[in-house]
């Protein structure tokens, strides 16, 4: 049995004191909140939240949707979606196979009506709330408010999850140097121990230490110290692969994660590191060069050779690093095998 109008409101109006109690709730978890109390209210055969991106939707939360996954991106029929921006308050529709809507019903869903309402952001089309009923006369003008509702709050929830993805990000990032911290290094370590072990594949990181400069710079201490830092992270950017990471670890040392690369390949990448910053002094960006060059040293380790944890490869590369220092720097080390000066990283 149907509620009427005035029930589905106020029961809208309570999911919406529930949901917004709950706002540590991820995207996900809020998608299906969302979608439950939809259930109750409107009584679909089958719905969905999906998110709209370049084209694509993508769904993060279904109910009565068989055949269908979660996370898989399709592709949305742009004129559908431009008929969804354009009404904006949302599309329902008693005769699926003829109208716009009929765009954006997922394959395979046999209906006799359909509701669909667009998530906004301003003047974009950011997500999608479906239902859709087997009954050709399944939802009416009251069902598509009380979706338009719902629709406002995932908007609201979209924005704060957006906001918090991008905090998580500047919190990884050290905003002085320019590239990632030692928390994103370990965070990021952990995710590539378990994606390496899981498909037996190899990867290696390296460790790099700038030498003890011996020219005097007429630049303050901190200011040197911090245009070198950037200028470094510059040059790792211009000379490693977009996968490969960069992390600064404080103390006036990076640490280098490399994906699928082993040791050889690692050395290659290192020994051109060390040419190029030995070569080019760091410079401000609008002023002349700093009055000295710098050099550095490298400690190279792979896994699984050289650890199976955060701790193993950190430890194996700082002390490859370390033998590398004591031995003059401007060199690297190889984890168990020898320190070479640049000039002779051809022999390895």
């Amino acid at each position: 049995m149907r509620m009427s109008g005035r029930r589905k409101m106020d029961e809208v109006l309570s999911a919406f004191r529930e949901i917004r109690q709950n706002r540590h709730l991820d995207l996900t978890k809020f998608a299906r909140c969302i979608l439950q109390q939809l259930k109750i209210v409107c009584q679909p055969s089958g719905c969905a939240v999906m998110i709209v991106e370049g084209g694509r939707a993508k769904m993060i939360a279904y109910d009565g949707m068989s055949g269908h996954e979660c996370g898989i991106d399709t592709r949305v029929n742009m004129t559908a979606l431009g008929a969804l921006r354009n009404h904006q308050e949302g599309l329902l529709t008693n005769q699926i196979g003829g109208e716009a809507l009929s765009g954006i019903i997922p394959a395979g869903r046999e209906a006799g009506s359909a509701l669909c309402v667009p998530v906004m952001q301003g003047d974009v089309v950011v997500g999608i709330i479906y239902l859709d009923s087997e009954s050709s006369e399944g939802f009416d003008w009251e069902d598509l408010c009380c979706v338009d509702l719902m629709a406002e709050e995932l908007s609201l929830a979209l924005q704060r999850s957006l906001l918090e993805a991008r905090i998580g990000r500047l919190s990884k990032m050290d905003s002085l140097v320019g590239c990632f911290n030692s928390s994103a290094l370990e965070e990021d370590m952990k995710s590539e121990i378990a994606r390496a072990r899981r498909y037996q594949k190899q990867f290696s990181l390296f460790f790099l230490k700038i030498d003890p400069m011996t020219e005097k710079q007429d630049s303050p201490e901190a200011k040197t110290d911090d245009l070198l830092h950037t200028s470094l992270v510059g040059i790792f950017r211009r000379n490693i692969r977009n996968i490969d990471r960069i992390y600064y670890y404080g103390d006036q040392q990076f640490v280098v994660l490399l994906p699928e690369t082993d040791k050889v390949e690692t050395i290659t990448v290192a020994s051109r590191l060390i040419d190029v910053i030995r070569q080019k002094p760091p410079r401000e960006r609008e002023g002349p060069p700093l009055n000295h060059r710098a050099t550095v040293s490298i400690g190279i380790c792979g896994y699984p050779a050289d650890g199976n944890t955060n701790e193993e490869l950190l430890d194996s590369a700082w002390t490859a690093m370390r033998q590398a220092r004591s031995e003059g720097g401007n060199r690297l080390f190889v984890c168990g095998e020898r320190a070479a000066p640049v000039d002779e990283m051809a022999e390895l």
